[in-house]
């Protein structure tokens, strides 16, 4: 997930209220979003991230995988995450990880990441897909 800053004291540790008010079996102003961790303040932000602007289909292979792991996180597919993995070790459609080819280890990505379905998602797997067709031409 995107970081998120606190407007009033520019801190970084912000958690969602909702889940700070259950750890701690309070009551919270549940009509804001966040709350600071540093100075208290609650408030409302859309979470953005560094990526959500950038033309996917100017970054390399590489910076497509550190994407689908910040988008995807903790809740990564263990059948997609290997060729995550292998994915960061890529910067073109012509290289390789071993004996797999730029081509194989995205084509095994994209069949083991079915479960994976945020607005992200959706334009990674198509910038994927497109490289995969250009490169089969």
């Amino acid at each position: 997930m995107a970081e998120i800053t606190c407007p009033q004291c520019n801190g970084v540790d912000v958690y969602d209220i909702k889940d700070v008010s259950s750890l701690l079996s309070a009551s919270a102003d549940t009509s804001k979003q966040w709350v600071c961790g540093g100075c208290g303040h609650t408030f409302d932000a859309e979470v953005t991230a560094w990526y959500d602007d950038e033309d996917f289909s100017e970054l390399t292979v590489s910076q497509l995988a550190s994407i689908v792991f910040s988008d995807w996180g903790d809740d990564i597919s263990p059948q997609a995450y290997p060729y995550v993995e292998a994915m960061e070790q890529l910067e073109s459609m012509n290289d390789s990880v071993g004996y797999d080819s730029a081509a194989s280890i995205i084509a095994y990505f994209l069949s083991n990441a079915k479960t994976w379905k945020t607005p992200t998602a959706a334009r990674i797997k198509d910038e994927l897909n497109a490289r995969l067709n250009n490169d089969s031409n």
